[in-house]
Formats: structure tokens, sequence, C-alpha cells
């Protein structure tokens, strides 16, 4: 997930059409994240992952495999 401080803030004085509010993004091909590795997370470390990424507004992901 991009860091909160590259995030650019709305200018809501320019605005001139409606905009759609999402709950957060969802990452389509998702292998982990914060040295969390979906092939080899258990349970504890994949909601440890969940909560980093809610944090990020990550609201969903796609989890990705790797084949070898």
């Amino acid at each position: 997930p991009r860091p909160v401080s590259t995030v650019k803030k709305l200018n809501r004085s320019k605005l001139t059409q409606k905009l759609a509010q999402s709950l957060g993004c969802v990452d389509l091909h998702f292998h982990g994240a914060f040295g969390i590795d979906l092939m080899n997370a258990n349970e504890s470390r994949m909601n440890e992952l969940s909560d980093l990424l809610w944090k990020q507004g990550v609201a969903a992901i796609c989890p990705t495999t790797l084949s070898g």
C-alpha cells in the first residue's frame, strides 16, 4: 500500500463533479506486505496483515500464490 504521506488531499473548492465514496481500495494481485508472505503466513499473521492493510486503506485483497 501507498504510505499515507504520499496520498494527496482533495481540494474541495476545485471540485466540479460529485465523487463516490469508497470503503477502501481492493488489491487484485497480492502476495503479501509488511514482511508477511501469504504463502507461509499462519492465521495469526494473516489477522495482523489484515489489520495493517486496513490502516493503510486497503479494504480487500485477492491473494496470489507462487508456483515453483
